[in-house]
């Protein structure tokens, strides 16, 4: 709910009487003026929540993620037990021999004499190295790949959730579950910073008129309206 100033808000507002528990901030807003307007009490600021709602949101994240890695795990299961392809054994051999010839080429390179033979047999051994790693790649399997796939988006899991579960802690006291933590946290900091931005508009519409009865009148209006969100 918008705090704009409406005819029928205002009337609500001075039909309101006002409470004398609610005069300190009356009172803080008065301290205000008086500093010539430098503390501005309820800018925008953070809440008494942000950092419990920060570390429950982690918490609801590391256990979606604890989640995600048993199937995870499972389909790494699956993949492990599966039937592997046969290895194309003439590829293979093609490695070897390209391994072979590589292994000749750097020694080569090493007692050659003259600058022009060792730039031609790094260029071999940088053709050859480009060579092996393509025909390695054809040699992997599907099989092969996918283990390699699950394994790693496993450990990212891993290293994810013992991030989160350090920012996170133990769920806080008064609550079941973080999810719950999230609902009751989430709507503090939405009451908190609703009474922020209500007050800050009272503030500098006092500044403005300088009515300190509709002042008075408006906080009460404000603080009872908080309440019963």
């Amino acid at each position: 709910m918008s705090f704009a100033v409406t005819a029928e808000l205002a009337d609500q507002v001075r039909a309101t009487e006002p409470e004398a528990k609610h005069l300190l901030t009356v009172h803080d807003i008065l301290r205000d003026k008086a500093s010539g307007w430098s503390f501005n009490y309820f800018k925008e600021c953070s809440s008494s929540v942000d950092v419990p709602l920060t570390r429950a949101i982690a918490g609801v994240d590391f256990i979606l993620l604890e989640a995600e890695a048993v199937t995870l795990r499972k389909s790494l299961s699956a993949v492990e037990n599966s039937h592997a392809e046969d290895i194309d054994q003439e590829k293979k051999a093609a490695v070897e021999d390209m391994r072979r010839r590589l292994d000749a080429v750097k020694r080569e390179m090493e007692y050659a004499q003259d600058k022009a033979t060792q730039d031609a047999k790094r260029k071999e051994a940088e053709e050859l190295r480009q060579s092996i790693a393509v025909a390695r790649n054809e040699m992997e399997d599907a099989r092969t790949r996918e283990i390699r796939r699950l394994t790693g988006l496993l450990e990212k899991n891993r290293q994810e959730v013992v991030r989160l579960r350090t920012i996170a802690g133990n769920v806080p006291a008064g609550y079941e579950s973080y999810s719950a933590a999230v609902v009751g946290f989430s709507k503090q900091q939405y009451k908190e910073n609703h009474r922020r931005r209500h007050m800050q508009h009272l503030r500098n519409k006092f500044m403005e008129d300088g009515d300190q009865d509709y002042l008075t009148r408006g906080v009460t209006w404000v603080e009872n309206h908080v309440a019963r969100l």
